[in-house]
């Protein structure tokens, strides 16, 4: 979805921006081991990373 250029790519990214926030928002209520606290940021840092470069 992040790439259908029917969409526009403001409404992509907040609806992402929200999405992701709410999983960084559980993993510290669920208190992950920083293994996996890392595997899953890594994919977050990369979309605001490309975000960023849009």
């Amino acid at each position: 979805i992040a790439t259908l250029p029917k969409v526009d790519w403001l409404v992509i990214y907040n609806f992402l921006f929200d999405r992701l926030r709410a999983v960084r928002q559980d993993m510290v209520v669920q208190r992950l081991d920083p293994v996996t606290t890392i595997k899953i940021l890594e994919p977050i840092v990369k979309f605001h990373i490309y975000s960023g470069q849009r």
